[in-house]
């Protein structure tokens, strides 16, 4: 039989069939049990029940060591809150307790290795990692360095103690840290590096040189209460981006990046021209009339061309702080990066000195925390102090946190020829990627972590990251390590307990509980007494010490050779070809962890709350005389590399000058990994991260 299928009927056809199949329940029913089954599927996490309870802790995911109550249902951490009414949780310690089950943590010890360029790793056992460790160590005699990036730990002291039984061998805190500007002063006071600290809570008028006084800081607490203005303090802030702290700061006085030390001997040129050092101070110091020469050449007309900031403002700067004392001048991290960064330091610390910070009390020397160990230990050694290709191991304690470094600024200090490097971290992410080998060790809130003074606090201070859940993945201590090398040691939890006892026996120093309750430290019956206290998120303080001003004070003490060889431009940092400045910063939430929440997504990719690493902000005046709009996809090189991104005007931004944020990469944010360069990738060793030649086109 002949069937005629007219366009008709095929159309009344197909009409009638998708009214059949919305009126039909079948298609609907189906949707719902397929909604039904996928909630229910055996990979769903399955939510915790049991009883609610609220315990308190220290937060020991940055320096800042917050304290905080964690809401528990059936034992498992569901919410971060501060501790008391007054106080706030950065976006990282809120979060904390989703990094339990961050998609980068290591679940096994493992070798990477490098596939067109993207690491991978293939599991291995702890020992295969110690032995080849201990192999190398033998056949290089030694060569090895420990970089550290929580100094200041009882199991610190256990690497310095064991670096110090082989030949070569190097303790390395991590560069970067918040207070390395207290180095260079330490050395203008012959003090010994880490005896010295900042106590802003009695200054009048503070002159930060890029310090991120409102984005993190110190000791959060202090700062909060000094940036709500609780008492009449003048905020200088001298950068050159308009940030958080710029913004609330008395007086912004943005300067070219590389001018930083012109700037600090400019004021110092105007406080000796206009005789407002005291005649006691230039009596002790004793390299005055050489300091004095050498800000005679720091006029402020000629700072004021290297800097950009009219001539006026750096008299009335060097004014204000003369005329409100105490003044304390801090700096940020490193200001210009690099062998620079160092003369800026010293530049900047100078000031505090002939400003009598010291016999004011803005600058105070404290009892270090004791060492658990008896045996000898190696001094610290920087960084860019090590020589080239003279490091054959290389162990990365990142246990509690990673260090935001361009690899490229370690590399050169690793032999050529198969470099081991060991990786101790939760998280394969940061300085991990770069390793021979990786070992998991346990997160926050598995196992106790140590949280250190703050470089900012007038006393040494103690807390403890109390274990609150069973670890989930089979995990090492950083120390199993050293003990598999073939040293004699403790793990960190019994050196940490050594360290309690000692500082039990002195019995000085006060308990401060998480309610802000307080009893003095000869109270306590026993070491464990004071441990139970700071596990429930109680702070050991000890008791301030002063200053001791018997010896003579040297200006020109550290980075002599820097300060004296400076000229007035400074270090302008722009090359031939690359005509402007790229300034890579990072708040503390996405530069102390490897690893941040997925949630944090809704502030840098969702939401744009918060600058992307994937935008670059630049002055409209740059982008016109680079024929950019905004939105514009770019590519931004330096001599390390190149890298794509958007551009985002703003007028905060100094013209010429890029602007730029570490992170949070995609892999930290744990939402999978791109594969191209990063930020930190592009930036060459000898500038630092922070401040580098940078050019910009169109891409």
């Amino acid at each position: 039989m002949k069937i005629d299928l007219t366009r008709r009927d095929i159309f009344k056809f197909g009409a009638g069939a998708a009214a059949g199949v919305m009126l039909t329940p079948a298609p609907w029913k189906a949707i719902d049990d397929l909604s039904i089954w996928t909630q229910n599927w055996k990979w769903i996490p399955t939510p915790p029940q049991g009883p609610v309870t609220v315990r308190a802790t220290t937060c020991s995911l940055c320096p800042a060591g917050c304290t905080v109550r964690a809401r528990c249902i059936g034992g498992q951490p569901v919410s971060m809150q501060p501790a008391s009414q007054g106080q706030s949780l950065c976006a990282l310690g809120l979060t904390g307790h989703h990094l339990l089950y961050h998609p980068s943590r290591i679940a096994t010890p493992a070798r990477i290795v490098r596939a067109s360029g993207t690491p991978r790793r293939i599991p291995v056992a702890f020992d295969h990692v110690a032995g080849a460790t201990k192999t190398a160590i033998a056949e290089h005699k030694g060569a090895i360095a420990v970089l550290d990036t929580r100094p200041g730990r009882a199991s610190s002291d256990a690497w310095r103690s064991f670096l110090a039984s082989v030949p070569d061998g190097r303790y390395v805190p991590a560069p970067g840290a918040a207070g390395s500007s207290l180095n260079a002063l330490a050395s203008m006071l012959h003090a010994t590096r880490g005896e010295l600290a900042f106590d802003p809570s009695k200054a009048q008028t503070i002159v930060s040189f890029g310090a991120p006084l409102a984005d993190g800081w110190g000791d959060p607490q202090l700062t909060r209460r000094l940036l709500a203005r609780e008492r009449d303090v003048r905020l200088i802030q001298v950068e050159p981006l308009r940030t958080a702290t710029a913004a609330i700061a008395d007086r912004w006085l943005p300067l070219l990046p590389g001018t930083e030390a012109a700037l600090a001997l400019g004021i110092a040129h105007v406080l000796i021209d206009e005789h407002r050092v005291d005649e006691q101070v230039r009596t002790r110091i004793a390299d005055f009339d050489d300091y004095a020469a050498l800000v005679a050449r720091f006029t402020p007309d000629a700072v004021s061309r290297a800097t950009r900031i009219p001539a006026t403002e750096i008299v009335r700067t060097a004014h204000e702080i003369a005329e409100h004392r105490p003044a304390l001048v801090i700096a940020g991290e490193e200001p210009g990066g690099g062998s620079y960064g160092r003369v800026a330091e010293a530049a900047i610390a100078g000031l505090n000195l002939l400003l009598e910070a010291p016999e004011d009390g803005c600058i105070v020397r404290r009892d270090p925390l004791p060492s658990p160990v008896e045996s000898e230990t190696v001094d610290p050694t920087d960084l860019d102090q090590l020589a080239d290709r003279s490091i054959a191991v290389l162990i990365i304690d990142a246990s509690e946190g990673d260090a935001a470094i361009p690899w490229s600024a370690i590399e050169s200090k690793l032999v050529r020829d198969h470099p081991v490097v060991v990786a101790l971290t939760p998280f394969f992410n940061g300085l991990a990627t770069h390793a021979s080998y990786v070992v998991p060790t346990p997160v926050f809130l598995e196992t106790t972590h140590e949280v250190t003074s703050p470089f900012d606090a007038a006393a040494s201070s103690l807390g403890i990251a109390a274990p609150l859940v069973t670890p989930r993945l089979r995990t090492h201590d950083p120390l199993e390590l050293l003990a598999a090398l073939g040293a004699a040691t403790l793990s960190s939890d019994d050196l940490l307990n050594q360290r309690l006892e000692k500082i039990f026996t002195a019995g000085k120093g006060t308990i401060t509980a998480a309610d802000g309750t307080s009893q003095s430290l000869a109270e306590l019956a026993s070491a464990d007494e004071v441990r139970e206290q700071l596990l429930a998120g109680a702070k050991w303080t000890n008791d301030a010490t002063s200053i001791d001003h018997t010896e003579p004070w040297s200006l020109l003490a550290s980075a002599r050779e820097g300060l004296l060889e400076l000229t007035v431009d400074g270090d302008r940092i722009v090359e031939s070809g690359r005509p402007l400045v790229l300034l890579a910063r990072g708040t503390r939430d996405i530069t102390a962890s490897a690893a941040l929440s997925p949630l944090m997504t809704k502030l840098y990719q969702e939401s744009g709350l918060r600058r992307s690493a994937s935008t670059l902000a630049i002055n409209p005046k740059t982008a016109r005389d680079h024929g950019l709009r905004n939105g514009a996809r770019v590519q931004v090189a330096t001599e390390r590399g190149a890298l794509l991104a958007t551009v985002a005007l703003d007028e905060s931004v100094m013209p010429g000058v890029i602007a730029a944020t570490v992170g949070p990469t995609s892999r930290a944010l744990g939402v999978g990994d791109d594969g191209g360069p990063t930020l930190l990738d592009i930036l060459p060793a000898r500038n630092g991260w922070r401040a580098t030649a940078a050019s910009l086109v169109e891409a």
